[in-house]
């Protein structure tokens, strides 16, 4: 196997004082750097931090001070604010690191865990507070504590590229390494900024407590600095009354807190409107190199005018986060109805899938390929019908484009993501025929607990549907033509690759459903949402979060020196 050229900034590989202590003949160094180690008193000791192919040495000198296998490591745990981060393993205690290199370090160890152990994910956590407090001393190892942070705080994406040149068999399969999911743990699903770990069963009483709701509101002014700085830089209303700033929202509740920050319940004040405000944070953006996602996302919510798309109405902006401002959907996530259920009837998926085939051929129409399309990103409204949310992973394609990034859940990928040979925007109809399948039958059509033999058997695998007496499930063979045609592995052969959304409704399957009386909202939903009342929150998992959430003033200083990188939010929008 030939050695990548990699940062071996101590030139480990050359001195000969090190030959024989790190064998690198047989495991060349893949990276070198100077660090400082801390330890749980948290005093610091400078020493030299290397990656080789199979081991993480600390060095004192020419001393080992610590030898740890690659393949020991479960997680990564690291700072949104400094360059400290931990190595978390379940048969030792942790290591606590502090290294300018942090990230160059973290991407080539990822690359090598996925060769070394292409089974499992290389779990990595993203932390905006002490970090000293996930850190899993001595005395918890024994008695089989662990201070991980909540699954919430995984990235939400933690993508790998280039893993080939590390992989001796070529397979990379396990470059894909993203936060995942299911209804018992958190193994195979990625969460977004509308949920929230912290659940209580029937949501959060909106009349809360004066006290806390004095709190709360306290927290957001200092979570954004200061109301009084936000501007208004896009509006999609056609008329306003008056200028409008983030004091024209009175806070309810915090809906839920993601990887780029929170997403809070509002009213507006002058016609008691609800609106979800989704405040991003600008020092996060620039730590994850997401400003341009995050771009094309706020174009395709203000530009996209559909009734099963989640718009937005106004963005605002202050020097150290965004706002994006979204009318409020009631019903909360598809997902959560879905788990509530373990299936549906399949009239009732019908229903849906019209409305996301509605909803995606409309994306397409404007070149855009949604790319992360799953129950966790549909909502339902007041009245039973369904919006498609989060474009984060959003991408233009033009007809006669293709893409070779490598993103998504990993249950939804289609082959040709997973064999990274580039996709375009037929991925989307695949992950619809995953959605009709799950929706029925209550699980997608290659899971697996081991992300590398689902992802084999997305390439390799054909649909087994379970026999209807035995599991009691009942779905029609126009059903199972549909999921077949949408799965198919040859994406020249999948329903919707030559005439998209016609293609797919003219399928036997839609054909008691009228098209047009559906987008007119003229069609009676089997399932209604109920509610209490006007600001019932239910549906979902609200939970005040008390927690500060002050950037680190270093952090403020980085959003300062690359200021002109947010320029783009005040231009004009992008027109599809």
């Amino acid at each position: 196997m030939e050695t990548m050229d990699v940062p071996d900034k101590l030139h480990i590989q050359e001195n000969e004082d090190y030959e024989s202590l790190l064998s690198t003949n047989d495991e060349p160094v893949m990276y070198s750097d100077k660090c400082f180690k801390i330890n749980a008193h948290g005093q610091s000791s400078e020493r030299d931090l290397v990656l080789t192919t199979k081991h993480i040495y600390n060095l004192s000198g020419t001393k080992i001070r610590r030898k740890i296998v690659i393949t020991d490591i479960l997680a990564i745990i690291k700072t949104s604010f400094d360059n400290q981060f931990i190595l978390h393993m379940p048969k030792d205690y942790d290591y606590r690191f502090d290294t300018s290199s942090r990230d160059e370090f973290i991407k080539l160890l990822q690359l090598r865990f996925a060769n070394l152990n292409p089974v499992d994910t290389l779990k990595i956590y993203l932390v905006d507070d002490e970090i000293e407090k996930y850190v899993t001393p001595i005395k918890d190892k024994r008695y089989g504590i662990s201070n991980l942070p909540p699954p919430n705080k995984r990235s939400k994406v933690e993508e790998l590229e280039g893993s080939a040149d590390l992989n001796e068999e070529g397979d990379c399969l396990e470059s894909l390494c993203l936060e995942e999911t299911t209804e018992d743990s958190a193994d195979y699903r990625v969460t977004d900024d509308f949920s929230n770990t912290n659940s209580r069963e029937n949501g959060r009483d909106v009349g809360m407590l004066e006290a806390e709701e004095a709190k709360e509101a306290a927290c957001f002014e200092q979570d954004e600095l200061t109301c009084r700085q936000s501007v208004l830089i896009f509006t999609n209303k056609k008329s306003t009354q008056k200028v409008l700033s983030l004091e024209s929202f009175k806070i309810l509740t915090v809906l839920g807190k993601g990887t780029f920050g929170k997403v809070y319940l509002t009213e507006l004040l002058e016609n008691k409107k609800l609106y979800a405000i989704k405040a991003i944070r600008k020092d996060v953006l620039l730590e994850t190199e997401q400003i341009e996602n995050t771009k094309l996302e706020r174009d395709i919510l203000l530009e996209c005018d559909h009734p099963f798309l989640c718009g937005m109405d106004y963005v605002f902006q202050n020097d150290l986060r965004v706002y994006f401002v979204m009318p409020f959907v009631r019903g909360g996530e598809l997902y959560k109805h879905f788990l509530k259920n373990k299936r549906f009837p399949e009239e009732q998926v019908k229903f849906y899938a019209a409305q996301i085939a509605c909803a995606i051929g409309y994306l397409h129409s404007k070149d855009i390929c949604h790319r992360d399309m799953k129950l966790e990103n549909i909502l339902m409204d007041e009245e039973g019908y369904i919006k498609l949310i989060d474009f984060g992973l959003a991408k233009i394609l033009k007809d006669s484009e293709m893409s070779q990034s490598f993103c998504g859940t990993p249950e939804y990928l289609a082959p040709e993501m997973v064999s990274q040979k580039g996709h375009d925007k037929s991925v989307d109809w695949w992950a619809l025929g995953v959605l009709i399948y799950e929706m029925l039958i209550g699980v997608t059509p290659f899971y697996n607990r081991s992300r590398n033999l689902m992802l084999t058997r997305i390439q390799q695998s054909k649909i087994i549907f379970p026999n209807k007496k035995k599991y009691k499930i009942e779905y029609s063979d126009e059903a199972q033509d549909i999921i077949c045609k949408l799965l198919a592995k040859k994406k020249s052969k999948r329903l919707g690759s030559i005439d998209d959304m016609e293609e797919v409704l003219s399928h036997p399957w839609f054909s008691d459903i009228n098209i047009d009386d559906l987008l007119e909202r003229r069609i009676e939903p089997l399932f209604k949402p109920e509610f209490d009342d006007a600001t019932d929150t239910k549906y979902f998992n609200t939970k005040i979060d008390f927690t500060s959430t002050v950037i680190p003033e270093e952090k403020q200083k980085e959003v300062e020196d690359n200021i002109d990188r947010f320029a783009g939010f005040e231009k004009n929008l992008s027109k599809f």
